[in-house]
């Protein structure tokens, strides 16, 4: 069998035929009806790692005896059995040349040293040879079990070579340099599919690829909705409970950026997430959305001003990288000033495709931001897959921020800079006549605690203006423990067992002497009634209450039940109980729904003793 041997001895590929003699295992016999020698045609140019393989009834084209050399088969059973002989010794030949290169192949992609894609399935392999691959790779790999070799079996079934797993099972296509290796590091699984390169890839049950990274990438992907609980979820820092002070929903603003080539820095302020549109570009390349430089070529790196829309303490940053997964920044760091008067900067417009100006760099450079404290050193930041996205960053800084200056090292995007905090307001420019929002986040108010969060955070309820929609208020689930028939009361209140709640400390201590309850857009989904519960604690009695989830306290009632109705402001005073200064308060609906935004309207007033308030310390969430 030396004359085949393996394809990968044989002569360069080329286009010529090589023709080998079969010699007949009676050859010898001086019998006049024996067959001539016959011929067989193999073309050089095919893939020497191409399987060979039989199609029914026949033998392949490039193996069939010459047509000069036919056989004639029925002339005698004699004869009859040297055709056969000679057809399984060329069937013998074509397996173990088969085996042959199909081992080694396998031991190729095995080694640790064997590079990726140095190697693909033939172009035209068929999807009967394709079979064929997959069926010697399952024998290999019983074959490596039965002789304990379990490492080896795995690794070749997880198929993590190119080599060893055709990628066209994908069920998108792939550019032809693609190595399979580099497609494993760019695929994130997501609800509905594969995220790779922007984009989510479906899948179906057909495809193979699907078994092999749902069990080797350990994928837990389903279309199915995601359990939601009232605890936080593993690794969510205490301070995301806190308000966002740089949102341009409550004012914040970029003022300067050095480059905004690629997307503008105003992005990094929108209040909605971040989404990502594969088709969308611009004339300077394809769109994003949130901040992106272009690729650096000069000394340097880029950096953008923050005017925060509320001034105040700064206990965290979420500095998000959603989508931005070949061009995120890899490192970036923050630094905080707290700035007398505003200055005279801005950027207006869509800022696409532009940089500083000469006159805008010297007059940013009169703030000095360089020399700002630093909130968070130089970190690296990971890329924008939904696993990894958020780069949380604790902080322990306390003096009152204006305006951050956020570094990019050395260019590249992030998305959105969330920047968790509690507001502070000048209280001594306030008349001490004058009624104010006591618990609005731009007045200092911060949520503190609630039972139920399924549909919209609490803290929404203290934003400016009105709800744009139901997204941007509380709404709580449906609870399970309703009864089957609803009753009410005398005053048309519903008679239900359980409640939600949400605690608020205010911005300041005060007499609250109006309440406004807004259901704006809520219409099918209102609270059937609420009530406002007040206290005054100090720090340590407000640390304790947290611990004990708030089941503790010396809540009084300041409203009593209330019926609520659909996308309506409610307005109470007259129903008020008399109160002294109080500090928290708590919104309790019954059963559940939504509200859109809670307004406790009252004078400050002085503090003798030590209230919450005036400490930074944070407690645990």
């Amino acid at each position: 069998m030396d004359q085949f041997g393996d394809r990968e001895a044989g002569p360069p590929s080329g286009n010529t035929d090589i023709q080998i003699k079969a010699q007949s295992v009676e050859d010898e016999r001086p019998d006049s009806h024996a067959p001539e020698p016959s011929y067989l045609f193999i073309n050089s140019g095919q893939s020497m790692f191409d399987p060979i393989t039989f199609k029914k009834g026949e033998i392949p084209d490039y193996q069939k005896v010459h047509e000069r050399s036919e056989i004639t088969i029925g002339q005698s059973s004699q004869h009859h059995e040297t055709q056969l002989d000679f057809i399984f010794v060329l069937l013998e030949e074509n397996i173990i040349t088969f085996v042959k290169n199909e081992l080694k192949r396998i031991q190729r992609a095995l080694s640790p040293d064997y590079p990726e894609c140095s190697e693909s399935p033939g172009e035209n392999e068929d999807e009967e040879q394709r079979r064929s691959r997959e069926a010697f790779m399952k024998i290999t790999q019983d074959f490596l079990r039965k002789m304990k070799q379990e490492e080896l079996a795995d690794c070749l079934q997880s198929g993590y070579r190119q080599g060893l797993l055709d990628l066209k099972t994908l069920p998108f296509a792939l550019p032809s340099e693609y190595s399979f290796g580099t497609f494993l590091e760019d695929l994130h699984p997501v609800k509905g599919g594969l995220w790779w390169r922007g984009e989510i890839k479906t899948w179906s049950e057909e495809v193979g690829i699907e078994s092999l990274l749902r069990n080797k990438l350990q994928l837990n992907v389903s279309n199915m909705a995601e359990r939601k609980t009232t605890l936080k979820a593993a690794g969510e820092p205490d301070f995301l409970q806190f308000n966002d002070l740089a949102c341009e929903a409550v004012g914040g603003r970029v003022i300067f950026a050095t480059d905004e080539w690629f997307a503008q820095a105003a992005n990094l302020l929108k209040r909605e997430p971040p989404q990502f549109i594969a088709s969308a570009f611009t004339e300077f390349g394809k769109w994003m959305d949130g901040w992106e430089t272009r690729r650096k070529r000069i000394p340097g790196q880029d950096w953008c001003i923050i005017q925060l829309g509320v001034p105040g303490l700064i206990y965290g940053f979420d500095v998000d990288t959603s989508f931005f997964t070949g061009n995120h920044s890899p490192f970036a760091s923050i630094q905080a000033g707290c700035l007398n008067e505003t200055p005279n900067l801005a950027l207006d417009g869509d800022r696409t495709g532009m940089a500083a100006s000469e006159s805008q760099l010297a007059a940013v450079a009169k703030l000095g931001s360089e020399a700002w404290p630093e909130l968070v050193g130089v970190s690296q930041l990971k890329p924008g897959y939904s696993d990894c996205c958020h780069n949380y960053f604790t902080v322990n800084f306390n003096s009152r921020v204006t305006h951050l200056r956020l570094n990019m090292y050395p260019d590249g995007g992030i998305a959105r800079l969330r920047v968790y905090g509690v507001g502070q307001r000048d209280w001594s420019s306030v008349p001490l006549d004058q009624d104010v929002d006591l618990v609005a986040l731009t007045n200092g108010g911060v949520g503190l605690g609630y039972s139920d969060a399924h549909f919209g955070h609490p803290r929404n309820m203290i934003g400016l203006g009105r709800a744009v929609n139901m997204a941007d208020g509380w709404e709580t689930a449906r609870r399970l423990d309703r009864p089957k028939h609803l009753e009410v009361d005398q005053r048309g209140i519903l008679q239900v067992p359980g409640w939600e709640w949400a605690v608020f400390r205010l911005g300041h201590p005060g007499v609250i002497s109006r309440i406004e309850v807004d259901t704006n857009h809520f219409k099918g989904n209102f609270p059937d009634s609420c009530r406002i519960e007040a206290c005054c604690l100090t720090s340590e009695e407000e640390a304790q209450c947290i611990r004990s989830k708030w089941n503790s306290g010396k809540w009084q009632v300041l409203l009593p039940p209330q019926k609520l109705r659909p996308h309506h402001i409610h307005l109470y005073q007259a129903e008020l109980n008399p109160s002294p200064p109080v500090t928290h308060v708590r919104l309790i609906i019954s059963p559940d729904g939504g509200v859109s935004r809670l307004r406790l309207w009252g004078r400050p007033t002085p503090t003798t003793a030590a209230p919450a308030i005036q400490k930074r310390t944070v407690s645990k969430l």
